[in-house]
């Protein structure tokens, strides 16, 4: 069983959601073998009972295979060999992100980063999202990008390989971000 947990944005001004329960269900619908959890959260453009109607459960600290937000979350929530996926400006070595970049180093944890996810031409899924003002339209977005990748991403949470959707995978900094050590040091 593959556990999901949708996490409480760190930004309370972010109200969007990664995934809909529109495809949650769908996602379950089609793979059994994975579960959804949801943080609880006041700010989200979704209330949590749509979250509790589509299936999920209620995160009480269960063992999560992949954490999902649109951002990076809490450097308290971050602990040895998880899993997180999410935007990220860390290849742009934004100093917003780097203590999340630190930590995830320390406790040998790994980031996915959304910006880098790619479709089959190569071409960044999420390009053109950066200005979407509208939550629930965001939402919807990443959410039908996220959903269409998300077999792809979960068979490769526990390779060994570093694909290049990882910035850093159980503690190892992905060689083409190689730049970011002699920013780190």
């Amino acid at each position: 069983m593959i556990k999901i947990c949708i996490l409480a944005e760190k930004n309370k001004k972010n109200f969007g959601v990664p995934i809909i329960p529109k495809d949650i269900k769908k996602i379950c619908n089609k793979n059994n073998d994975i579960q959804f959890y949801f943080e609880p959260s006041k700010n989200r453009i979704i209330d949590d009972r749509e979250f509790l109607k589509a299936g999920c459960k209620k995160y009480k600290k269960e063992k999560i295979d992949l954490y999902i937000s649109i951002n990076s979350t809490h450097k308290s929530l971050i602990h040895k060999g998880m899993v997180f996926l999410c935007f990220t400006d860390i290849f742009k070595k934004k100093p917003r992100d780097l203590g999340f970049l630190k930590k995830i180093l320390n406790y040998k944890s790994s980031i996915i980063d959304l910006n880098l996810l790619k479709d089959k031409n190569k071409k960044n899924i999420f390009k053109n999202i950066i200005n979407e003002k509208d939550n629930l339209l965001l939402s919807k977005f990443i959410s039908k990008k996220l959903s269409s990748n998300l077999n792809k991403i979960i068979k490769n949470i526990n390779k060994d390989s570093i694909e290049e959707v990882f910035i850093i995978k159980k503690g190892y900094l992905n060689y083409r971000y190689i730049n970011l050590v002699k920013y780190l040091i």
